[in-house]
């Protein structure tokens, strides 16, 4: 397995579609990586309200990322715009 030297927070989740490696960390945000050179992307995507993301997944279909939070929800965000963001199944 490649080392990501550029990981600069605590992982919990990774998941790819086509050439792009989505990785969640503990701060609530997405890093972006090359599949082919594992280098970091010039782009970070941050999940307002996320608060602790436990692990990530992607629709291929829907090309939609599914993110668990430990606050009793899943986050909808969308691999085409990083705009669109929906927070779901909130428990109060």
């Amino acid at each position: 397995m490649c080392v990501m030297p550029y990981v600069v927070d605590s992982v919990h989740g990774v998941t790819v579609l086509d050439n792009i490696m989505y990785v969640v960390c503990w701060e609530s945000t997405i890093l972006l990586y090359n599949t082919d050179t594992y280098s970091p992307l010039d782009v970070v995507i941050n999940v307002s309200g996320m608060k602790r993301p436990w692990d990530i997944v992607v629709c291929r279909d829907d090309r939609q990322l599914y993110v668990a939070d430990l606050h009793n929800c899943i986050w909808r965000v969308s691999a085409d715009d990083y705009s669109d963001q929906e927070k779901w199944l909130h428990a109060n």
